[in-house]
């Protein structure tokens, strides 16, 4: 099972730009909470790869899916290791309309 998601629109989501930052399942915590000190402080500006990118890139890697299936049973739990999914993580394909976007929002 693959989807590709065509709205670019979905993978970023700017700080004091974007109302979507408000939306804890499109940009996670860590960053909604920085969304919302940015109301309050001076903040750089900056984006996020969306949680719906996120898990979409997981899909796409054989290799974490591998690693995370295995703590499917939570008795397995103890032994996840967070060096190896970061291994994993580095050494995956990221897709390429992906990094084209991220190119477009640093050079901005």
């Amino acid at each position: 099972y693959q989807r590709r998601v065509r709205d670019m629109n979905i993978y970023f989501i700017f700080i004091q730009e974007d109302n979507k930052a408000k939306q804890v399942n499109l940009v996670g915590g860590k960053f909604l909470n920085l969304s919302k000190l940015a109301k309050e402080f001076q903040i750089p500006k900056g984006f996020c790869i969306s949680t719906k990118a996120y898990f979409e890139h997981l899909e796409n890697s054989k290799e974490i899916m591998n690693y995370l299936k295995q703590f499917e049973n939570l008795d397995n739990l103890p032994s996840f290791n967070y060096k190896i999914i970061e291994e994993l993580f580095l050494k995956s394909d990221i897709n390429n309309e992906l990094i084209e976007e991220v190119k477009k929002h640093i050079l901005n």
